[in-house]
């Protein structure tokens, strides 16, 4: 027992056992932001590529529209007459 007091070093091992909590989260949160940031940037990616994707789609249908559509243009709908009776 007076060797464990005396001589042998070991605040550095008590030490790691007094701060191994807060070490283990810092290198959780450490892992943890690491990850989601990568998710998120490919979450952004994917938005991207579907937000062009359904632009194209929307264009191709515009494209496709203005070739059917007749050389007049279309004519204004009328329910009724223009003059009161």
């Amino acid at each position: 027992e007076k060797y464990f007091w005396g001589k042998a070093n070991v605040g550095p091992f008590f030490l790691l056992l007094l701060f191994t909590p807060t070490i283990y989260r810092s290198f959780k949160d450490f892992y943890w932001t690491r990850q989601l940031r990568k998710l998120n940037t490919e979450e952004i990616i994917s938005d991207r590529y579907e937000w062009l994707k359904l632009n194209m789609i929307k264009d191709e249908v515009e494209a496709a529209l203005i070739e059917k559509m007749p050389a007049g243009g279309f004519q204004p709908l009328q329910l009724g007459p223009s003059t009161p009776p």
